[in-house]
């Protein structure tokens, strides 16, 4: 009798240490064969935007979400749910409907696109002098009538796994054909928001980057202008230099400081 209750108390212990020896045996990580993978990319689904004109050229392009926008889409083991769907590319495909070739705007970065368009990111950005479009125009002026431009995250910058809203946000370029894609602003600066000035090929960008060192933007960091030059071609620089910077401060600290 004693034997048998002893039995059925450590039954239970003896079963439960059996399924704990099953659930710690490591999972299989054998590569797949050359079959599996394509049997695995044939499942995967695109998913193409309503194709956009770019402005009476051959070209069009259709931007790629990424994933689906039903619910009810079972490709969630691709792309992973902390995306907005609606509004969130991976990348963009563009079509010559001319030629009938195809391409990506980036064929191997990884990346995350909440906008993209011929203008400045405000609307009423672009701006042009039309008194000194003559004198302009023999620098190359409407160099920024040529391109367009890509709010564009790259960088896992706060290592949450997942490159999304929190991290910066970079300013890219690229032709109107899709190609010469570049990122012109700053590393690790969140460009807010960017203006054109036509009539100087110039790109004015409002950039944070992560001045308390704490992985987040917001208003504990200091917003600071930049400009940069398409033609010709500088890098993205602080618009206001450090002397001028320094006498502004010196200034502010004058009539505006709180005294002692």
């Amino acid at each position: 009798m004693k034997i048998q209750q002893l039995l059925r108390l450590l039954f239970p212990t003896i079963l439960l240490g059996a399924c704990s020896s099953d659930s710690a045996k490591p999972t299989d990580t054998k590569p797949l064969t050359p079959a599996q993978r394509q049997a695995k990319i044939e499942q995967i689904k695109l998913h193409f935007t309503a194709p956009v004109l770019i402005d009476s050229s051959v070209y069009v392009m259709y931007p790629l979400l990424l994933g689906s926008t039903d619910e009810g889409d079972k490709d969630g083991s691709i792309v992973s749910k902390s995306y907005s769907r609606s509004n969130t590319f991976w990348n963009i495909a563009f079509y010559n409907t001319e030629t009938g070739e195809s391409h990506l705007l980036s064929p191997d970065k990884k990346m995350v696109l909440y906008a993209y368009t011929e203008q400045g990111s405000e609307s009423g950005a672009s701006t042009v002098s039309a008194s000194k479009f003559a004198k302009y125009a023999e620098l190359g002026s409407g160099q920024l009538d040529k391109l367009l431009y890509y709010s564009v995250r790259t960088v896992d910058f706060n290592h949450d796994g997942v490159i999304d809203q929190q991290d910066p946000n970079y300013l890219f370029t690229s032709d109107k054909a899709g190609n010469n894609f570049q990122q012109i602003s700053p590393d690790n600066y969140n460009v807010e928001s960017w203006h054109l000035v036509k009539g100087t090929n110039k790109i004015l960008m409002q950039g944070t980057p992560d001045t308390d060192n704490n992985k987040e933007f917001n208003e504990q960091d200091v917003t600071t202008p930049l400009v940069y030059s398409i033609r010709p071609k500088r890098d993205a620089k602080a618009v206001f230099s450090g002397p001028f910077s320094s006498s502004v401060k010196q200034l502010l600290d004058q009539h505006w400081a709180q005294k002692l």
